[in-house]
């Protein structure tokens, strides 16, 4: 068990140490540098680690590791969130995992905006599923396995802790729907995607980081 401690601690301290000098930087569609690597940068990446780390604070309440994830909430309120979009959301997916256990009024309202934005706001595919917006893409009329990671438990776990069922509803509608079209009847796997244009699963991958978000989405 110490052993295990150990590691899990060079993991965080890793994690949170992580900055790049932006040569790998993914242009955004609003201008911005999109940068998915530095550990101060708002992404998906961030939003999954942050995840992490909120998991592992649940289980252990050790307040150093529960100080460095508020800070990283406090400058980025600070500084102004970015627009939202599906990946924009993982961040406050871990965030509202952490509102429902710590119930911290700091993060109420922000959280409270997003998940009105985002019901009112995202586009939609046929029969209502989010469309797989991200900062530097349109994705027209298409549906990803990682829109139910980022967006679904988000809207799950913000609905459990502010009693919102609209929110709940929400994101079993997502999984219903993300369902149909992703999950293969032969193997239980699930695609990567699915668009409406062309009404195929892209190559038909049947994407191991995808099933993760999968596994993960459904038990969450």
């Amino acid at each position: 068990m110490r052993d295990m401690r150990s590691k899990l601690d060079l993991l965080v301290r890793g994690m949170t140490g992580l900055r790049h000098d932006g040569r790998f930087d993914e242009p955004n569609l609003d201008g911005t540098a999109g940068d998915y690597i530095s550990f101060d940068s708002w992404e998906w990446p961030q939003g999954v680690g942050l995840y992490g780390l909120v998991c592992l604070w649940r289980h252990d309440r050790d307040p150093k590791l529960l100080k460095t994830i508020e800070d990283w909430y406090e400058r980025h309120l600070r500084a102004g969130l970015p627009p939202m979009n599906i990946n924009t959301t993982a961040p406050m997916m871990a965030l509202a995992l952490l509102w429902g256990e710590t119930r911290d009024p700091r993060w109420e309202t922000p959280l409270g905006q997003w998940a009105e934005r985002l019901l009112r706001d995202m586009p939609r595919t046929p029969e209502g599923g989010f469309q797989h917006n991200v900062s530097d893409k349109i994705n027209d009329d298409e549906l990803w396995d990682d829109t139910l990671f980022m967006a679904g438990l988000f809207l799950a776990f913000y609905g459990r802790a502010a009693g919102r069922q609209a929110c709940i509803d929400e994101a079993v509608r997502q999984f219903l729907v993300h369902a149909r079209y992703l999950a293969d009847p032969k193997t239980g796997l699930w695609f990567h995607g699915w668009t409406f244009a062309g009404r195929h699963n892209f190559a038909r991958a049947l994407w191991a980081r995808g099933n993760a978000w999968i596994t993960v989405g459904i038990l969450d």
